[in-house]
């Protein structure tokens, strides 16, 4: 299991775009397996994920689950645990790219929403996201049915949408072929208003994705 001992490495030794240790200002959490073998020394590691600390915000800065445990709902009910208490003092923001699993884990199971996007060591922006975990956000309370109604025609986009000003919408791209455009979208809905609350992988072979954007007040906050 290579790559993940590699980022388990990069997890317990974060750097900053210098070269520098973070240590002082993280947190880590690592969940293990009991152990079942007398024979073994150390429990295995199924997860882990850091906190960076940066005073009245809390930057969540990893996760990362064993392939063999990705299906378990071990180590997402720590992190929601771990989240929701932090949250209650401080705010709690992230960043994902856009052609990973982990936008959709965090805002459809994390209850994240998605405030912007910004440059950071990707080709193309991240998105930025921020823990809302009591918004008043009526595309959550969507089946898969309802958003279906909510997908724009094709050649339909974030223009359109802040052009006719819609309380919400679905935008549907397919990664990485439309990333680009996706996070045009995500930059421009952000900045009239915007929020990305649901982010849904719909064919896990084409990689189609829908974006559902909404104006939301509040949109923000975590307590």
């Amino acid at each position: 299991e290579p790559e993940f001992i590699t980022r388990f490495h990069n997890f317990l030794y974060p750097q900053d775009a210098a070269g520098q240790a973070l240590l002082a200002k993280n947190e880590f959490t690592i969940i293990t397996q009991s152990l079942t073998d007398k024979k073994s020394a150390q429990p295995k590691i199924i997860a882990f994920y850091r906190l960076e600390d940066h005073g009245t915000e809390v930057r969540f800065a990893a996760n990362n689950v064993d392939e063999k445990w990705q299906s378990s709902s071990i180590g997402r009910a720590a992190l929601k645990t771990t989240l929701t208490e932090v949250a209650q003092t401080k705010k709690i923001t992230a960043t994902f790219p856009p052609d990973t699993e982990v936008g959709p884990f965090y805002i459809e199971q994390l209850g994240f929403v998605g405030t912007g996007a910004k440059q950071e060591m990707d080709k193309y922006p991240r998105f930025s996201m921020e823990l809302s975990t009591n918004v008043q956000s009526e595309l959550r309370k969507k089946s898969l049915v309802d958003l279906a109604d909510l997908v724009l025609p094709t050649g339909t986009g974030a223009t359109d949408i802040v052009a006719e000003n819609l309380p919400k919408a679905v935008l549907q791209f397919t990664l990485p072929a439309e990333v680009k455009a996706a996070h045009e979208a995500m930059e421009t809905l952000c900045k009239y208003g915007y929020h990305l609350t649901r982010y849904l992988q719909i064919d896990a072979k084409t990689n189609k994705r829908w974006y559902g954007f909404e104006k939301i007040n509040s949109a923000t906050s975590s307590t």
